[in-house]
Parts: structure tokens; sequence; C-alpha cells
């Protein structure tokens, strides 16, 4: 979900279940259909292919069990989330936030900008790129 390098085929994946939700909990809403998506933290026998050990033992936090409640609450009528994606490890469920637009990273101005003339509006906002240009990936 955070863009691990090595993993762009799984992130897309990932992306594009959490945009679903989203888009589903909206469409279908007027029918009172809930959709959510869960990203669980757990040690199974897909994670050992990427060298996790499976967990079998249910007092660990990566039990796969640790999981299912928050799966049988969501089902359940007493629920009334929609639209969105939980991570949920051990006895932690955290909401996801969805894309937003953010306000402290913004060039504007009245007119079309002149590609030069971004270099320096970039500079002056002095935010760094979350990733970085030099990562040590790619020479």
């Amino acid at each position: 979900m955070f863009g691990n390098a090595g993993q762009s085929n799984y992130a897309a994946a990932k992306a594009g279940v959490a945009s679903l939700t989203e888009v589903w909990a909206r469409e279908l809403g007027r029918y009172g259909v809930r959709v959510n998506a869960i990203a669980p933290r757990a040690a199974t026998r897909l994670t050992a292919q990427v060298g996790a050990e499976e967990v079998t033992d249910p007092n660990v936090p990566w039990h796969p069990g640790n999981v299912s409640p928050w799966v049988a609450y969501l089902l359940s009528d007493e629920c009334e989330i929609t639209g969105e994606v939980f991570m949920v490890f051990g006895g932690v469920v955290h909401r996801a936030a969805p894309w937003s637009l953010d306000d402290n990273w913004k060039l504007k101005r009245e007119g079309r900008w002149a590609p030069e003339e971004f270099a320096k509006a970039v500079a002056d906002l002095g935010i760094p790129s979350k990733v970085g240009r030099n990562t040590g990936l790619i020479r």
C-alpha cells in the first residue's frame, strides 16, 4: 500500500483495490451495500514466499486470526462503515487515509506556466520529495 521498492505490481494492485473500494461504496450505497477493504498484516504461506515465516501461534501479532474479528464486525448489521480501507495487525485496526490534495505542496499562478518556471517554484516550496532523487536503486 505504501510503495515498497521491488513490488510495483503488488502496489498497483493494492492501489486499484483501494480506489475501487471508494468508487463501489459510492455507486452501491444507494442500494444499501457497504464496501470496505482490508490490508491485513499477517504472516501466511503467501508471505513465506518473500521471506516472512508463517505464524501458527495465535498469540503472536502476525497471526492471521487477528484480522478475522474486524472482518466479522465489518460484515455485521451493527457496522455502518463504508468506502474505507483498513490495515489490521495484531490488536490494531488503522484506517488508511485516501488520496488527498496536499495544500502545503501547491503551485499556483494566474495564467499558464512556462516549463522553465517550475524549477524555481518547486525549490521555493522547500518541501523534499517523499522518495527523494538519489535512492541508489537506479544509476
